[in-house]
């Protein structure tokens, strides 16, 4: 069995230890059911820094563990701070386009905001050009 397979596996018995449905734990990392099916089935790429930052944040998985089965299948979950990124990429990503151009409108005028009070340049993005322009 090749590494990418061992990983599958672990990653599956993390699932059977978790003692979610495919549909519930997919729906707990912030994927479509068909993603996971997909990553367990080889048809998708397994491991990204996201995907393995979020399994670490819900279920304590160590990343180390899952891609290379030496350490510790659990560890102690991280930095409260990094969690709560977690937690808001996770929702992002269940939004559809609208409301994720919304959510960059919103977050643009937030920084906007602190940059003037901090008496910097301000730059915002652009949603649908993905580019930075200097605002006035």
């Amino acid at each position: 069995m090749n590494d990418i397979n061992k990983t599958r596996e672990r990653l599956k018995n993390i699932i059977e230890s978790s003692g979610y449905s495919l549909r519930r734990f997919s729906s707990e990392i912030g994927i479509t059911p068909g993603g996971l099916s997909g990553i367990l089935s080889g048809r998708s790429k397994i491991l990204s820094g996201m995907f393995l930052k979020v399994l670490e944040y819900r279920f304590n998985v160590n990343p180390v563990w899952l891609e290379t089965g030496e350490g510790a299948t659990y560890i102690k979950k991280f930095l409260i701070e990094d969690a709560d990124e977690i937690e808001h990429v996770i929702k992002l990503r269940k939004l559809d386009k609208e409301q994720k151009k919304s959510v960059i409108v919103m977050t643009n005028a937030l920084y906007q905001q602190k940059l003037h009070d901090e008496g910097g340049d301000l730059m915002v993005a652009e949603p649908s050009r993905k580019k930075f322009k200097k605002w006035n």
